[in-house]
Formats: C-alpha cells, sequence, structure tokens
C-alpha cells in the first residue's frame, strides 16, 4: 500500500466531536456536512479548510461500517476528552493511515520494548524518510513538508493520549477499556483474523499491547460474557458473539 501524508492535518478531536456528538442527537450525516462546510458547525474562516477538515473526518470515519459510526457516537457523549472516544479516534486515524500504522508497528512499537521512550520531530523525520523510501508521496515531500508531516503525527498521537509532552513527546502506555479492546477486536474480526492471528496481530501495538497483554484483556471480555476466549499453550480459542456475523445467537 503506498504510503502519503494524510496526516499532516492532524488528530481533529474537537471537530470530530462537533460531529459525533451531532449524529449522536439525531443529525444525519448530509445535514451535518452541510453544517460543518457552511460554518455553522466548524469555526475555521476559510471554507477550504472546512472542506479539507470534513474530507478527512468523512475518511478517517464517517466512510467506516454503521457499528463504528455508532460507537464513537456512544463514546463521545462522556466528553471530547473522555479516554474512550479518544482512544476510539486514535485506532482509525491509526488504521486509516498506512505511513502511520507503520511507524507504530516498528518505530514506536521498538523504542516501547526498548525503554527508549523519547521521540522528537527530527528523529521522526529521519525514521518517516528511511520508512517511505520508494514511496513517491514521501519522497517527494520537501524538508518543510515533512517536517510538518512528523510534528503533526506526533501532536495527534499526544492528542490521543499515547505520547506527552511538549517539543520531546514521550510514549506512555495508555489505559484501554473494554469497550475500546471490543472494538478493534471486532475490527480484526471483520477483517477475516481469527485465534491466535488475532491476539498476535501487531495492530495491538498501538496502544503498546503485547500478545500477552491482549489475551488477558481478551480473558476480560471472556469473564464479562462478551466473547469466548481461552490460550494454552499452542492452542487459541476465540468465539465472537453471532452477532459479529450479521447473526443472532441460537
Amino acid at each position: 500500500m503506498p504510503y502519503c501524508a494524510r496526516n499532516q492535518i492532524g488528530a481533529l478531536v474537537h471537530e470530530c466531536s462537533l460531529v459525533f456528538s451531532s449524529l449522536a442527537h439525531g443529525g444525519s450525516i448530509s445535514d451535518i456536512r452541510k453544517k460543518a462546510l457552511d460554518g455553522e458547525l466548524f469555526s475555521q474562516k476559510a471554507r477550504t479548510s472546512r472542506e479539507r477538515f470534513w474530507s478527512v473526518i468523512n475518511y478517517r470515519y464517517l466512510s467506516r461500517p454503521p457499528w463504528i459510526i455508532s460507537e464513537i457516537c456512544e463514546s463521545v457523549c462522556f466528553g471530547e476528552r473522555s479516554p474512550g472516544f479518544l482512544s476510539l479516534l486514535q485506532i482509525h486515524y491509526i488504521l486509516r493511515d498506512s505511513l502511520t500504522l507503520r511507524l507504530i508497528e516498528d518505530f514506536f512499537w521498538k523504542k516501547w520494548l526498548d525503554n527508549d521512550l523519547v521521540i522528537t520531530p527530527a528523529e521522526l523525520m529521519r525514521v518517516i524518510q528511511k520508512t517511505g523510501a520508494g514511496h513517491i508521496r514521501i519522497e517527494r515531500l520537501t524538508e518543510a513538508s515533512l517536517k510538518l508531516l512528523a510534528q503533526m503525527i506526533l501532536s495527534s498521537l499526544r492528542d490521543f493520549g499515547l505520547l506527552e509532552g511538549k517539543v520531546k513527546k514521550r510514549i506512555v502506555k495508555p489505559v484501554i477499556s473494554p469497550s475500546v479492546v471490543c472494538h478493534l477486536l471486532r475490527i480484526l474480526h471483520d477483517e477475516g483474523l481469527a485465534g491466535e492471528a488475532i491476539v498476535s496481530d501487531s495492530s495491538w501495538r498501538m496502544f503498546m499491547l503485547s500478545p500477552e497483554d491482549v489475551s488477558h484483556h481478551l480473558y476480560v471480555l471472556s469473564q464479562r460474557g462478551i466473547i469466548r476466549f481461552e490460550r494454552t499453550g499452542t492452542t487459541t480459542v476465540l468465539i465472537t458473539p453471532a452477532s459479529w456475523n450479521g447473526k443472532e445467537h441460537d
């Protein structure tokens, strides 16, 4: 998959909160879009900025399956800065951008394992250049655009709670709720993964979770009766709700 510089625009937490709060209160996507572009919802002075913000939010979140939109709407009711809402935004911010996902799976994860937790924009710029070798959209970035991209990715991950700090960012392990675990689990299930492939999938690294950490969280879901999960040695049993397959339980 070719890398791009989509995440130069940032986390857009406040704008996402406005959109999903409006949806949660019964607004339609078409009506909310009109209000956003007309300046009734988004406060940016330039219409081109409002259009760009809407386009990114639509790509990251509103083009996803209905159950995803519904769960984000439920989470925003706890507040714009609530951990659950920020975690769901983070999931789709990362999954919908192949470059950021690759950085999380490799660079961020290795730093976490090495307990080398501080990241500077200059360091991330170098990593982006190396990771983006052979990807024309990255190779064509000017020095200024590359710096902006690195800063935006770091600032966004700080806004979501994966990093802390101003100039130098530091990786922190976010607290992840069972509902957020269930959300990412369902995404992986919908992608056709099962059993051990889900437990060991590198997407969990966006929350700095090892397969052992994932197993712990899945046991919690199992204890709550949401899924059935057992992992012993090389055997993994993971049974998800029948409703996830478009079917109801017998």
